[in-house]
């Protein structure tokens, strides 16, 4: 392969004190690696069929079909991440001379990546040809240089590449994803001007950017508040004939929504439901609702809401907070209730963010005897928090304060607990206990409701209560005479 006739020399496009040395990169003397990350592996027993396959191989007539079969071995010890089979099997490769295609080193570089071992899949790439006979090509250079990059080793990163492309003996000529990867390293390191150049110069060294390039670029100069350039990117590229993603899109919405320029984003919006096939991620949703809320365009900001559901997004936790938090700035905390008591029954629990929003809207609408009086949400946040911290008896006290003050657990409750138990050994037993007490103690407060709403959760995780439990609670749904319509209740959720 000819050498590259425009070798581009990224290091020279950083601060003297940054370049870093073009000898082979040797990443294990600079990146520490935790325990759990350490490449130091016990000796392992060569699986009975390697060995055969080694065995079997010569008999075969053929070395190719034995170093075949063998580069599968490897590419499965690779994706199963058993870094000391495979390199058992490299080890026993290079012994007997035998050949490994480049495809069989990428699915390790790979490997490596996964497992956050960068510096393993540079010194590999440097191995390939004296050792196993195997020639490099901008394959596996790319898929290097993106394992080192996705790490956050953007100086790194930057030096392998000089490194490789300046070599004389390497003949690797980088093309379009080599130049992705330094434009997003570029830019990452804040050299958005450097990235701008190497874009500018993807031409003469007959590479053309594609949608990434583009999107990477896009939002290196939006973190740079440089909106007004990234804008006119979008322009270039669909004059080049290069249709913008939804990634491109969200990138410049939200860009523009941090700036407060709602105007231009409210347009390009528009312009991407017309044109049709464009998501919005949940990210960029969150921050139009907000900033539209803010601006006093309450309308607006419930329309646009209204087609996130159309388009079937999912609203998460942060949509549903910027929706709650909007409603109460307009003093509607009946509205955001409501929009609450949606968000808990999607599965969603709310944060404190969440609920110091409503608490506001309701101090502000005069209703602050409702804002102090803490209902099953709050006690939930509150349950919920102590649990993760794995403060569950401080939880269970608060559990007691919130059955003494009158207010009955809901599923999401029961859920709280339940989950905490998850990390315990016989945590299905346990669970099935607490929430049997919880019953028994909400039956003695006479609370039926709350024990039958526990009951039902109970039942929907295959937690049968005891006999003796169906004996308190059962009495007393019949006290009121509803025996039929509590039976048929109880069969509903047991067939379900």
């Amino acid at each position: 392969m000819p050498k590259c006739p425009f070798p581009i020399r990224i290091s020279s496009f950083l601060p003297q004190s940054r370049i870093l040395s073009t000898n082979p990169v040797n990443l294990s003397t600079s990146i520490s690696l935790s325990p759990n990350q350490s490449m130091e592996q016990p000796e392992v027993i060569e699986p009975p069929i390697s060995h055969q396959m080694f065995k079997s191989a010569p008999k075969m007539g053929s070395f190719t079909q034995g170093d075949s079969t063998l580069s599968s071995t490897i590419e499965s010890h690779a994706a199963k991440l058993d870094f000391a089979s495979v390199e058992n099997l490299l080890t026993r490769i290079r012994s007997e001379n035998r050949t490994v295609r480049e495809h069989t080193f990428i699915a390790i570089f790979k490997a490596y990546g996964k497992a956050h071992l960068p510096e393993k899949a540079v010194d590999l790439f440097h191995r390939m040809v004296c050792e196993f006979h195997c020639k490099r090509t901008v394959k596996s250079f790319n898929s290097v240089l993106n394992v080192v990059i996705k790490e956050g080793l953007y100086h790194r990163g930057l030096e392998f590449h000089d490194h490789v492309v300046m070599s004389s003996n390497m003949n690797i000529c980088p093309n379009g994803l080599s130049f992705n990867l330094v434009i997003k390293a570029l830019c990452k390191l804040g050299f958005v001007d450097r990235a701008v150049e190497v874009f500018r110069g993807m031409p003469e060294r007959k590479c053309l950017p594609d949608v990434y390039t583009y999107c990477t670029l896009m939002d290196g100069l939006c973190k740079e508040e440089r909106i007004d350039e990234a804008v006119l990117l979008l322009d270039e590229m669909q004059s080049e004939g290069i249709s913008p993603s939804s990634v491109t899109y969200n990138v410049l919405i939200n860009g523009l929504c941090k700036r407060g320029d709602l105007t231009r984003v409210t347009k390009l919006v528009d312009n991407m439901f017309l044109k049709g096939g464009y998501r919005l991620n949940q990210h960029v949703y969150s921050v139009l609702i907000s900033g539209l809320f803010k601006e006093g365009r309450a309308e607006e900001a419930m329309s646009l809401w209204k087609k996130m559901g159309e388009r079937d997004c999912k609203p998460n936790i942060v949509v549903y907070s910027a929706l709650v938090d909007g409603l109460c700035r307009e003093g509607k905390p009946d509205e955001a209730k409501e929009i609450l008591n949606e968000m808990i029954s999607n599965g969603c629990l709310p944060n404190a963010y969440t609920y110091s929003s409503l608490m506001r809207g309701l101090f502000k609408a005069g209703l602050s005897e409702e804002a102090i009086q803490p209902d099953v949400v709050t006690y939930n946040i509150l349950l919920d928090g102590l649990c993760v911290h794995k403060d569950v008896s401080r939880a269970v006290d608060l559990l007691n304060c919130m059955l003494e003050r009158g207010c009955d657990p809901d599923v999401i409750t029961c859920n709280v607990f339940l989950k905490s138990l998850r990390e315990k050994s016989g945590a299905c037993e346990e669970g099935r206990r607490f929430l049997e007490e919880l019953v028994v103690r909400l039956l003695k407060r006479q609370r039926v409701s709350g024990a039958c709403k526990v009951v039902e959760v109970m039942l929907s995780k295959y937690m049968a209560p005891k006999g003796s439990t169906w004996g308190m609670i059962v009495p007393e749904i019949c006290k009121p005479k509803k025996i039929s319509a509590a039976i048929d209740k109880c069969w509903r959720n047991l067939c379900t």
